[in-house]
């Protein structure tokens, strides 16, 4: 299925296909983070950023 609107209808397949190709590799590359113990990582990273973060604005807001 080819949806012309105006322009080239390949741009808007190569358009798609881009976006798959980033999502199909996003989600392989979280599943292989996962396994890595990736999350457990992640989690803590989010942590200390949420607390670096609290300290900044507790710093700004004196």
């Amino acid at each position: 299925g080819e949806i012309r609107v105006g322009s080239s209808p390949i741009l808007h397949t190569k358009e798609e296909h881009r976006d798959r190709d980033a999502l199909s590799f996003f989600r392989r590359g979280r599943r292989l983070f996962a396994a890595a113990g990736g999350e457990a990582l992640l989690q803590r990273t989010k942590e200390k950023f949420r607390g670096d973060l609290a300290k900044i604005f507790s710093a700004s807001h004196i």
